[in-house]
């Protein structure tokens, strides 16, 4: 699997955030931020016009030319026409004067273009002095009010036919000439717009008493919302469009990608710089890490804040320092324990020579006491008492022969060099002889044995070993087992395990020590063992013997009964635990 360290997660993990941050941004932008605006905007406007309300219509008398000052300041300061109906249901609202002078045959004409004005300017006609022009429209005291734009520089345009058939206006006439002079204020297309649709959605929905309507203009697509406050039987008007962001959000796909890629440029920029600043001091320390797994202890970190990575360091640090000092003095005791180990395995080497070398030169002076002695017993018979003692002799003669053969033994299977002949057969059999071997002590002690052995017995392993633990083991429990008491012997089968045990009951069972029993020479009770025999070796080999085959064994003791048992799985070899 491919590695993926920490510092390219963290990066990842930045540059994920950072990205959905900015496309939330950019999503709420989309979706969100028209209706957001457009609320906020309604709401600012009608606080505005609620504070014109209060300051300019508390009175019964008001200024007209005073009010309509303050309106135009409003319409300035808010980009949104305002409209107030007075108690006689007049209409007050500031206009711009879009005004033209004309030489009409040497006639000079005063020319009202605040009609047309929009028109004009949409189509690209631009004033200039001197440009010949022509308006259809009527006359209104001394100034022509033009309605439409029909002709320009001699040439006659279209005419509005939509406006022609309007019943009022269907007696309009025409006037045309060069111009003198205009004035002209600044065009703002939108304020005029806002402020015909405001004019139209008032006559539309004077009688409808709600405080903000919606009207959708089906020819540009805008939305517009009336405002309308009352005060006592004045009524102000006002109105929002969506006209301004319409026009923003058309180019926020555009400008969106602009945004998009520095917005991206800087993610990148950003998650690299962070991701370096963190990662950059674990890896020193992971770096730092590695040379101490190979108890390289050359290096420390550089600790450059104070921060909680700077704390890690000094910690980190003082974790070396100490495991520095811990493996040094580990190393030293490891030195002195092999010396120490050393020392005890040339003991135990010199040991093992000492028993071989002295078993060597016991058995050849017993030899010859041995074959003298029965030489004697032979050939010379002087009484019954030389008989008697002449056994004695040989009898001592044939223990101190176990003893060397067992001490030989002993120190064979200590030697770890030696090689086990494995042959499968029935442990079982191998019980019944060393039973029937020690039958005359079963006799004369008049013991009761209790054997029950498993249908299948067959293991694989040393059966010459295996036959000189049982016996040990039997013959001990029938030599200490008091006269006319229990002994049992057993094999039970329990799946891949078969369990031996050999029981007996014992005197005196609590000045037995367990842990002892496998000691060389040990004796519970001495007068006793020297009076039943033995080398006190027995044990101590049988102990050698399964450790070599891998079997659990041991004792327990129970009321008056110790049990000896040892372990044998069938397809493992591994330590199992006791059966009980």
């Amino acid at each position: 699997m491919r590695y993926f360290g920490i510092k390219g997660k963290l990066f990842t993990v930045i540059l994920i955030t950072f990205t959905l941050l900015i496309g939330i941004i950019l999503v709420g932008s989309a979706y969100y931020f028209e209706p957001y605006y457009r609320s906020k905007k309604i709401k600012n406007l009608k606080e505005q016009m609620v504070v014109f309300k209060d300051q300019n219509l508390g009175s019964k008398i008001y200024d007209k030319e005073l009010l309509l000052d303050r309106m135009k300041a409003f319409s300035d300061q808010n980009s949104s026409p305002l409209i107030v109906e007075t108690p006689d249901n007049e209409l007050l609202y500031p206009t711009d004067n879009f005004i033209a002078t004309l030489d009409s045959d040497g006639q000079s004409l005063l020319v009202d273009l605040y009609y047309p004005i929009v028109d004009m300017l949409d189509k690209g006609v631009k004033l200039n002095t001197g440009l010949d022009i022509g308006f259809r429209g009527f006359w209104e005291n001394d100034k022509f009010i033009a309605i439409y734009l029909s002709e320009l520089d001699g040439k006659k345009l279209e005419s509005d036919e939509e406006i022609d058939q309007l019943e009022e206006w269907q007696d309009l006439e025409t006037v045309r000439g060069k111009i003198v002079s205009y004035d002209m204020p600044k065009y703002d297309s939108g304020y005029i717009y806002r402020q015909e649709t405001l004019l139209y959605l008032i006559d539309k929905y004077e009688k409808n008493s709600k405080k903000v309507i919606l009207y959708t203009d089906n020819a540009t697509g805008i939305d517009n919302y009336l405002v309308k406050i009352s005060h006592g039987k004045f009524t102000v008007y006002s109105i929002f469009t969506t006209q301004p962001i319409n026009e923003l959000l058309s180019f926020m796909p555009e400008f969106m990608k602009y945004v998009i890629i520095v917005a991206v440029f800087l993610n990148f920029i950003i998650s690299l710089v962070i991701t370096k600043l963190i990662v950059r001091p674990i890896l020193e320390i992971r770096n730092t890490s590695s040379k101490m797994a190979n108890l390289d202890f050359s290096e420390r970190i550089l600790i450059k804040s104070k921060d909680e990575i700077g704390m890690l360091s000094e910690d980190f640090n003082l974790m070396a320092d100490r495991l520095e000092s811990t493996i040094q003095e580990i190393e030293y005791s490891n030195r002195m324990l092999l010396n120490e180990l050393e020392k005890e395995k040339q003991l135990e080497q010199a040991r093992k020579n000492f028993v071989a070398d002295a078993s060597h030169e016991l058995r050849t002076p017993l030899s010859i006491i041995q074959a003298y002695g029965e030489r004697i017993v032979d050939k010379y018979h002087f009484d019954d008492k030389f008989d008697k003692y002449m056994a004695v002799i040989l009898e001592e003669q044939r223990k101190m022969n176990k003893l060397i053969d067992d001490l030989l033994e002993l120190s064979k299977l200590e030697s770890l060099t030696y090689k086990m002949s494995l042959d499968q057969y029935d442990i079982n059999e191998d019980i019944l002889e060393v039973i029937d071997r020690l039958f005359a002590i079963f006799e004369d002690k008049n013991l009761k044995l209790h054997c029950n052995l498993a249908d299948k017995g067959t293991i694989t392993a040393d059966r010459e070993k295996m036959s000189q633990v049982l016996m040990n083991v039997i013959s001990n429990a029938f030599k200490y087992t008091p006269d006319s008491q229990n002994i049992w012997i057993e094999t039970v089968n329990c799946g891949e395990l078969l369990k031996v045990s050999i029981s007996n009951e014992v005197e005196n069972i609590d000045s037995i020590d367990l842990e002892k029993l496998y000691d060389r020479f040990y004796k519970s009770d001495k007068s006793r063992s020297r009076k039943m025999g033995g080398t006190g070796l027995g044990l101590a080999i049988t102990r050698m013997i399964l450790n070599l085959h891998e079997m659990e064994f041991g004792f327990r003791k129970s009321e008056n009964r110790i049990e000896f048992y040892f372990v044998y799985a069938f397809f493992d070899t591994q330590t199992v635990a006791p059966l009980v």
